[in-house]
């Protein structure tokens, strides 16, 4: 089943739908700064400044399905 949330990315100038399911590959730095990779390659930064609400449901996501524990 799909799991899509809403992204405001760029100071809400672009709006992403995104099907968590989807995504190919995240990476997450050490500064929290938290990389996304859409199936088109086009990667997607995010921090928690910028979307608090879809940062933490996406570490939630990441941690449920993985088991991995993220700062």
């Amino acid at each position: 089943m799909a799991r899509w949330i809403k992204i405001s990315y760029e100071r809400e100038k672009q709006v992403y739908a995104i099907d968590l399911e989807r995504i190919g590959a995240f990476s997450i730095s050490l500064n929290g700064r938290l990389t996304l990779y859409l199936p088109n390659n086009e990667p997607l930064v995010l921090t928690q400044q910028s979307d608090p609400q879809a940062y933490h449901q996406i570490l939630d996501y990441i941690k449920e399905t993985t088991g991995l524990v993220l700062p």
